[in-house]
């Protein structure tokens, strides 16, 4: 007999993680550099730790992936609906779904069982008509492994302007002040807001 958890009050039923992280950043020091008119370089050790800083906190701000990453989300039980929507979209493509036992043993789900939309957003995983969802009979939690890609694209080229544009003067605006917030400055955020994801 199938043993599938139910969801509880309160009770998240996908948690997921960044395993493979960005090549590139979507800006570049001498980007930053020319928009706040800096010639000198003393200065480019600490940008290019913002950089990287200001693009984490961004893509947890704007709910979203911005340069090509590898995600693991997992479930503790596949959705009566038979869709899954993963975070942190643009959805580039799944890599896999697997289930696991207790002792992490994994068995691929067949991918000719299901097809994906990266055509919306959060993107999504959809059964196909006349197939059964993935069954794990064995684990309650943590049992369904799905490994996909998020993000505008592999190049800095691929990530929309604006948002480009809003991270540095968000890097500019953390160098000045010698911190990093947890929102875009203001002047940042008419060009970035348009791309949050807000929960309603």
């Amino acid at each position: 007999m199938s043993i599938i958890p139910k969801p509880l009050p309160n009770h998240g039923n996908l948690v997921w993680h960044v395993s493979v992280g960005p090549e590139v950043e979507p800006i570049t020091v001498s980007e930053v550099k020319a928009w706040g008119k800096i010639d000198t370089t003393a200065e480019d050790t600490v940008i290019t730790t913002l950089i990287v800083a200001i693009r984490e906190v961004a893509e947890a701000w704007l709910g979203r992936a911005l340069i090509e990453q590898r995600i693991i989300s997992t479930l503790d039980y596949w959705p009566e609906t038979g869709i899954v929507k993963l975070p942190r979209p643009p959805l580039m493509s799944v890599t896999s779904i697997v289930t696991l036992d207790e002792d992490n043993n994994e068995t691929t789900y067949a991918s000719s069982n299901y097809f994906v939309r990266t055509d919306i957003e959060p993107g999504q995983i959809i059964i196909r008509n006349g197939c059964s969802p993935p069954i794990n009979t064995d684990r309650l939690y943590g049992g369904f492994k799905i490994t996909h890609r998020s993000g505008y694209g592999y190049e800095a080229a691929d990530v929309p302007q604006a948002l480009k544009q809003g991270m540095i003067e968000w890097v500019l605006d953390a160098l000045e002040n010698r911190q990093v917030d947890r929102e875009p400055p203001n002047m940042a955020l008419p060009v970035m807001g348009r791309y949050k994801i807000w929960k309603i």
